[in-house]
Formats: structure tokens, sequence, C-alpha cells
């Protein structure tokens, strides 16, 4: 399942939500109160959701590095986005928490 890419009014787009595949097929979610979520953020000012959001997001939020972006739905300026990709490397900085990025798949979340 897919949305065409050059269907997407990219300059228009304000949230993202990543569903993120490990190499061996599972999901990686993030902890949420008693619950895993998917990642999701706002784009922020000057941004490129695809290659900025797309990267920060997945990085602060799971410390997940993505390769490729399939964004499969859309729901108003929301693109709801499918990649596959690792966890970083033990030895790499931790994610920065200055930077609002939500774990939101149940309908909101607060700012981790």
């Amino acid at each position: 399942m897919s949305v065409d890419f050059d269907s997407i009014q990219w300059d228009r787009v304000c949230r993202l939500t990543f569903v993120p595949f490990l190499a061996d097929s599972r999901c990686a979610l993030i902890p949420a109160g008693d619950g895993l979520v998917l990642p999701s953020g706002e784009v922020l000012t000057g941004e490129d959701p695809m290659l900025d959001t797309g990267l920060r997001v997945l990085l602060v939020a799971a410390g997940f590095r993505r390769q490729g972006f399939h964004p499969f739905a859309v729901e108003g300026s929301h693109v709801y986005v499918w990649v596959r990709g690792r966890r970083r490397l033990s030895g790499v900085a931790a994610p920065r928490r200055d930077r609002p990025v939500e774990g939101p798949s149940r309908g909101g979340g607060p700012p981790l």
C-alpha cells in the first residue's frame, strides 16, 4: 500500500507519523505511558518534511536511523510513512530532547 509521492503537497505537510521497521521486520515502537506508540512529530519551521523532519523525529524519539521513505497514507496535512532502518550504534551521543517530538498513535500524547 502506498500513496503517490508526487501527489502529496509537501509544502503543506505539518506532521509525520512513522512505522519504523528493523532489518528483522520488527517494528521499532517507543515507550509512552503504559504502552508503546509510533514515533510522530511536527514539521518545524524551515524543515523539509522528508529530509529534515524525517530524520529528526526518528533519531530523537526512537534512536532510529532510517533508510528509504515510503508514504502510505495522508490525512489532511498529516502524512504516514513506513521506513526501514536500524537503531543507532552504541557510542553515539544520546538523542536530543530539546525539540518537540511526540509519540502519538493514540490521539495526542505528551511531548518527549
